[in-house]
This record gives C-alpha cells, sequence and structure tokens, in this order.
C-alpha cells in the first residue's frame, strides 16, 4: 500500500530539506503551535542571534537554527490534523 503524503508538506520539505523538516516537526511538536506567530519567531531570532556572541552554546549553527524556525512556522500554518496525520511520512522511525 502506498503511502499518502501531504503535498503541502512535501513542498515545505522540499523548500528546506529532509533534516531541517525532521527538526522541524520535533520543534513545532516541542513548543507547540500557538507560540509560532512571526512575533514570537522573531524573537527566538534576537535570542539565537544573541547566543551567537558566545560560541559553543549550541550544537546547532544559527542559520541552521533559524531555517528550523521558518520550517516550523510554515507547519504551524497547517491544520493540526494535518500535521499529525502525515508527521510520520517525515520522521525518521525504528522500524
Amino acid at each position: 500500500m502506498k503511502e499518502q503524503r501531504s503535498n503541502n508538506m512535501d513542498r515545505i520539505q522540499e523548500q528546506y530539506g529532509e533534516r531541517v523538516m525532521q527538526f522541524a516537526l520535533l520543534h513545532i511538536i516541542d513548543v507547540g503551535v500557538r507560540h509560532l506567530t512571526k512575533e514570537n519567531v522573531a524573537q527566538d531570532k534576537k535570542v539565537i542571534a544573541e547566543k551567537e556572541k558566545s560560541p559553543g552554546q549550541s550544537f546547532f549553527s544559527p542559520e541552521l537554527q533559524f531555517q528550523i524556525l521558518d520550517c516550523a512556522e510554515a507547519l504551524a500554518q497547517l491544520s493540526h490534523s494535518e500535521i499529525l496525520t502525515n508527521c510520520h511520512n517525515y520522521l525518521p522511525t525504528d522500524r
């Protein structure tokens, strides 16, 4: 049986790449859809930029963190059901 995938989520993955998509899905679940407004994302980016002044604070580069936030913000525009129904198609599994 062929997996059904979300065209919206496919487009977002094509834009950001598979690995960024995976981290963004984890991020959106961790933070919650309600927090991912343009204003909060902009504030998070300011915090990341400030942390950049202290090297070694994060495993990810600021640029990658910005991409993850932008991808998560794009995902937050989708319905909860679309994200939850399709997220298994975009995250690695142990199977």
